[in-house]
């Protein structure tokens, strides 16, 4: 038995293991062929996801660059139709003193200074 345990030091291996045929040949080709036509698929739907996505943020952002161009002619336009409509407070006050002065008084010349 210890003569057996040490001969696994010399392990020899089986006839013909390291022999090389014509079906090992086309069996490394036919799995280097499967191998690389995966791979071309994959980088090619890779590359078609990569240009649609680049497609969708370019047009994205002209999409944000447009309103983004809305907002400010709208804004300058809502600035400038505040500035034209709304009139100065106090002078809307002073009106309104004026109108409940003749209404509520006895048509007397209303104090402007209250």
């Amino acid at each position: 038995m210890p003569n057996e345990m040490h001969s696994y030091g010399h392990l020899k291996p089986p006839p013909h293991f390291f022999e090389f045929k014509l079906a090992h040949l086309l069996t490394i080709l036919l799995l280097a062929g499967l191998v690389a036509s995966w791979w071309i698929k994959h980088e090619t739907a890779s590359a078609e996801v990569a240009a649609t996505a680049k497609a969708l943020a370019e047009q994205h952002e002209r999409r944000f660059l447009q309103d983004d161009l809305r907002f400010q002619t709208l804004e300058s336009r809502m600035d400038k139709m505040q500035s034209e409509v709304v009139p100065d407070v106090r002078e809307i006050k002073t009106k309104l003193n004026i109108m409940v002065e003749l209404l509520d008084g006895g048509h007397q010349r209303p104090e402007l200074h209250k």
